[in-house]
Order: C-alpha cells, then sequence, then structure tokens
C-alpha cells in the first residue's frame, strides 16, 4: 500500500542577506513573497523516496550532507540516502553560505547579515520539514500525466558568423563564438536558436484515503528567474504560480521541480514588443509592478505563472481518472564518474592573461558603499573565474565525479541530474526510457563533484557562456554516459517489476 507525507515550510527572512543568481551580490532590502521548501515523503512499504524542493538557486553538496545527518538523527528508521533534494534555480535566492569568489570582495562598509547564521535557520526548518512529512505518511493514491505550457525559451542565440573571431582570449562571460547567450535577435547575421525546447509540463497528484487531492508535483523545463537583479528574496514565478494553482485547488501542497533547463529561460529573446503589448492589455496596471525595477518581468512572472495553474488543471482533468494506491518502489542512487572538460594550454593561457588584466584594477572605493559592494563582487567572482579554470588545468584527473537517483514509482520515473543540464539530454532519456513517463530533474543536489552547466556537442562547438571552460565540468561526452548509465538503470528497473 502507498503512503504519502507531505510538508512545507516559509523559509523567508527580512535580514539583510545577501542574494544569489548573479555574478555581482545583492543585499536584500526584505522578501518580496516566501521562500518556501516543500517536502513530498512516498513509500510502499518496501523502498521509499522523499523529493524535496526549495525556492534557491542551488543547494551545495556541503549542505545536503548536513540535512542528511540532521534528518538521520531525528529519524533513525529513515535512509537519508533517499532524499533528492532540488532548486528551482531562483536567482533572488537568499544566500546561505558565503561562495568562493565573492569572498575576495570587501565587506567593512555594509551590513550584511551572516551566512552561516541563515544557513543554521535553513538547515533547522528544512529537516524539521522533512521530519512532518515522513511522520505523515499515510495510505492515499496518486495519479500522474502531463499538460503544456509554453515557459521556457531557448536563451542561445545563434549566428552566421563567429563573434569571438577578434576576441580569442575573451573573458569570464563573453568567450563567444557562433552562439551568444541572450544574443540580439534583430541582427541580420542571426541564424536561429541553438536548441530546442519543451512545453511539458509533467504532474503527480497525491489524495488521501477518503480520495481528497492533497498535493501536486509539478516538473517544469525552465529556471524561475523572470526577475532577476531585483534587491529582495522572492521564488519568482513560482509565487505566482502557486498562487494561481491554490485559487484553482485550494490550499494543497505544491513542490515545484525544474526540469532539464541548462540552456532555457523564460525570458523572450524575440518579438519582446508583441509580449510587452499582451502582457500590457492582458494584466492592465498591477500596483504590485511599481516594486520591481523592470515590470514587464512581474507581468512576465503572472503570466507564466496562470499558464502552469491551467497546465496543472487540464492534467488534473483526466489524469484523475485513473488512480492508484499501490505504485511499486525502487530508488538507487549512484555515483558516477564522468569525462571532465579537458581544458587546453590555450585557454589557461587565456585565464592567466585576464587574470592578470584583472590584478592591474583595484576594488572600488566611492560614497556609495553599496554600488561599490556590486562592483566590487562582480571583481572578485572574476578573479576568481579565471583562478577556477587554472587550476582545473593543472589538475590531471580525467574524471569528475557526479551523484544520480532513479526512482521507479509504478509506470512512471524519476531521474536526477546535478548539473544545469541542457534539454537535449532529457529528451535523449526520455525518448528511450520504458516508463510511460520520465520525470528529469536537475539542480539536484550531490555530495560529491563539482557541477555548473552540463552542455551538449553542438552548444560546446558554438561556445557562449554556459558552453565554455569557465561554465563547464563535464564534458559533453560525459553527459552522454550519464544519459546511458540512467537508461540502463532504467531498464533493469523495468525488467525487474
Amino acid at each position: 500500500m502507498l503512503k504519502i507525507g507531505w510538508a512545507s515550510a516559509d523559509v523567508s527572512t527580512n535580514e539583510p542577506v545577501t542574494i544569489v543568481g548573479q555574478a555581482y551580490e545583492r543585499i536584500s532590502k526584505g522578501s518580496m513573497d516566501p521562500t518556501t521548501v516543500t517536502a513530498l515523503y512516498l513509500e510502499d512499504g518496501g523502498d521509499c523516496v522523499m523529493f524535496v524542493s526549495g525556492d534557491f538557486t542551488n543547494f551545495e553538496g556541503s549542505f545536503l550532507q548536513e540535512l542528511q545527518a540532521a534528518v538521520a538523527q531525528k529519524l533513525p528508521a529513515f535512509d537519508a540516502n533517499k532524499i533528492i533534494l532540488n532548486a528551482t534555480h531562483t536567482h533572488t535566492a537568499p544566500r546561505y553560505n558565503l561562495k568562493r569568489g565573492y569572498d575576495k570582495a570587501p565587506r567593512d562598509r555594509v551590513h550584511i547579515y551572516p551566512a552561516e547564521k541563515y544557513r543554521a535557520f535553513l538547515l533547522e526548518r528544512m529537516t524539521e520539514t522533512l521530519v512532518k512529512a515522513y511522520e505523515a505518511a499515510a495510505p492515499g493514491a496518486v495519479s500522474y500525466g502531463y499538460s503544456s505550457a509554453s515557459v521556457g525559451f531557448s536563451r542561445r542565440a545563434t549566428y552566421f558568423v563567429d563573434r569571438g573571431v577578434n576576441n580569442k582570449k575573451g573573458n569570464t562571460f563573453a568567450v563567444n563564438g557562433h552562439a551568444t547567450m541572450y544574443g540580439k535577435t534583430n541582427d541580420p547575421e542571426f541564424c536561429g536558436f541553438e536548441g530546442s525546447t519543451d512545453t511539458y509540463v509533467y504532474l503527480l497528484f497525491t489524495f488521501d484515503e477518503g480520495g481528497m487531492l492533497t498535493g501536486a508535483l509539478v516538473n517544469v523545463p525552465c529556471p524561475s528567474q523572470c526577475t532577476e537583479h531585483e534587491e529582495f528574496t522572492s521564488a519568482d514565478y513560482w509565487n505566482e504560480a502557486r498562487e494561481a494553482i491554490r485559487k484553482e485547488f485550494g490550499d494543497i501542497y505544491i513542490l515545484p521541480q525544474c526540469a532539464a533547463a541548462g540552456d532555457l529561460s523564460p525570458h523572450l529573446l524575440h518579438q519582446k514588443e508583441a509580449r510587452e503589448r499582451q502582457v500590457k492589455l492582458r494584466f492592465g496596471d498591477d500596483p504590485k509592478a511599481e516594486k520591481f525595477k523592470f515590470p514587464i518581468e512581474y507581468y512576465s512572472r503572472r503570466e507564466l505563472g496562470e499558464k502552469i495553474a491551467r497546465a496543472v488543471k487540464d492534467g488534473y482533468s483526466w489524469a484523475t481518472k485513473e488512480m492508484y494506491t499501490e505504485m511499486p518502489i525502487c530508488h538507487v542512487a549512484e555515483t558516477l564518474e564522468l569525462e571532465r572538460w579537458q581544458l587546453t594550454q590555450q585557454q589557461y593561457d587565456d585565464a592567466a592573461e585576464n587574470l592578470r588584466d584583472l590584478a592591474q584594477g583595484s576594488f572600488q572605493h566611492t560614497d556609495d558603499p553599496y554600488a561599490d559592494f556590486k562592483f566590487n563582487t562582480r571583481r572578485s567572482s572574476e578573479i576568481s573565474r579565471c583562478e577556477g579554470v587554472m587550476a582545473r588545468f593543472e589538475d590531471k584527473r580525467e574524471t569528475e565525479p557526479c551523484r544520480i537517483h532513479v526512482v521507479k514509482v509504478g509506470d512512471i520515473a524519476f531521474t536526477t541530474c546535478p548539473h544545469e543540464l541542457y534539454i537535449d539530454y532529457q529528451h535523449r532519456i526520455q525518448a528511450r526510457s520504458p516508463f510511460v513517463q520520465t520525470f528529469m530533474v536537475q539542480l539536484a543536489s550531490s555530495e560529491v563533484g563539482a557541477h555548473g552547466y552540463l552542455a551538449t556537442e553542438r552548444a560546446a562547438a558554438n561556445k557562449g557562456y554556459s558552453a565554455i571552460s569557465y561554465s563547464c565540468h563535464v564534458s559533453p561526452k560525459g553527459g552522454q554516459a550519464m544519459v546511458e548509465r540512467t537508461l540502463e538503470l532504467l531498464q533493469q528497473m523495468q525488467e525487474e517489476a
């Protein structure tokens, strides 16, 4: 018999924490909307899985290990290795660690709430949430399905000409070739978008013994980064999605997952004027938009939230015609050794030259300490990126460890990847999977390895941020090896059913 447990917590803070999601740090002036963590526990009496989602940019491996240890202490009967912790990849998340890369920048002239204090708070609240979900587990039923919503768009514009031909050295972001992230499309040399997109929204609904809807797992191939440069913390479009879904279904639990979307974003790169006209006519003047630096980004959040809610409603309308009180669960976690992104002597030399150029400058010190803080953290980040490339070149390891999860839940499956995974890899897995539906979850925290983007062969050839040495630790060949091993595990689970 299937048992289901839910729990959720608000982990927002109005303290002046630094905000994660850009190449520079911002200091929060408060919380725009709730930053949440949500847990869904499923067990069949033999195996289990604990899905955990948070409105954060990512969760580092050391935090996952701390969470596993804290939960194991509270729940000795539960295998904490069954936790799958994913981030929605909001770019307005409160920081819970002092990330290497920003640590060189002066901080003495600004007031910042210590990251270690927020981390302790987050860890405590998240541990409580997982314990509550586990202890709330009771017999119930699930249904599954999908619908469609156009949420994510390709963010890699390609060109007939090589944009990097006169900029061989590049910098930590603009090592461009035939592709540029967020490149201009009203350009005579614009060729098209590099990769595909995906409009599928995968859904898992849960019910109590009386058949009442208790929650929905919503898997969308798009990071939550409509509002990227604000000075407040926010869940981004997932806030509006939760509001719209609950308006339709009541106060149910909602667990968001970001499917593969390393080359996608909610920003439309062409037909911008048409979209701005659409949202203006559709939503009118919303006073809340005035709180945003770029009101169009707030309206985009509303639009995407409503799209996702309509998809959930549509999927619910037919998926619930089949409900399951028994769904065999099989959960396997495995550490793979994937081929590293091999760096060349030229890339090392370029990084060293960039570093020398940066060393000739200095940190900014003006009458505006907060503007200085942004400038200095950006400079610190660029220094760290150069140092990172040089260190990786000197590290002669041929592989990078990567922890993945593969979970069977009846006729559906979940697979994870800790990287920002290009959508093509998801399609390769889903197209060959033996299961009726296969959910992919990117940015699922891994206890081992360095992560970053996992680009395709095509992207690596085109270059541009997210497909260069500063962005990637695993090669496209390593990405395909992950695909093949994931498929092997899926096939084994299906055959052992």
